[in-house]
């Protein structure tokens, strides 16, 4: 066997574990608190739930609750969806994901998709960070969404992370933009 192919079969023994980031897990339960200032209105704050189950390598499904209270009117989201994750490198999965979304405000309430890519990366062995875009779509009356995200995530232990969290877009159907703002801990059963 030639020089050649000797390099082309070691290469494409090493494709498969390229599939595989050993040190991101997709097996968590998260909660936070976060604040939404949305431009040229009053600043609402609330809580969130996130969590995520892997289930096999590359594929995993999760869930997310956020609540903000806007003077007295609750406005509830809930997301369940799949995702998968494929791994760049070791320490980089790219993610992408589809959801089925529940927004609920006051006594309306609206039922559509999301859509969302990441980039997930471990920069350091107690550093995390993620970043991407989100769009939302809940149809003819409540419109759609499209937000940048970002977070960081300092890990105390290997499955204890304490992170910070920033989006921004428009919202739904109004012209309005907004900045949402949280803080976050996360478990990692992994």
């Amino acid at each position: 066997m030639n020089r050649t192919m000797k390099m082309l079969l070691a290469g494409a023994a090493l494709v498969p574990g390229l599939a595989l980031a050993d040190n991101l897990s997709y097996t968590y339960v998260e909660a936070g608190y976060q604040q939404v200032d949305p431009d040229g209105a009053d600043s609402a704050d609330g809580w969130a739930l996130r969590g995520s189950l892997a289930l096999a390598d590359m594929w995993h499904v999760f869930t997310d609750y956020n609540t903000v209270d806007f003077d007295g009117i609750d406005a509830d989201f809930l997301r369940v969806g799949g995702g998968i994750n494929y791994s760049v490198s070791p320490a980089v999965d790219l993610i992408g994901r589809l959801s089925w979304a529940r927004v609920e405000v006051g006594s309306q309430s609206e039922d559509g998709y999301g859509v969302t890519a990441l980039v997930r990366s471990q920069i350091a062995p107690n550093f995390e960070l993620e970043g991407g875009v989100e769009f939302i779509d809940l149809g003819s009356d409540a419109g759609d969404t499209t937000r940048f995200v970002a977070a960081g995530r300092y890990f105390f232990t290997t499955a204890f992370a304490a992170g910070l969290n920033i989006s921004f877009g428009d919202y739904l159907s109004s012209d309005l933009d907004a900045k949402t703002y949280g803080v976050d801990f996360r478990y990692n059963f992994k």
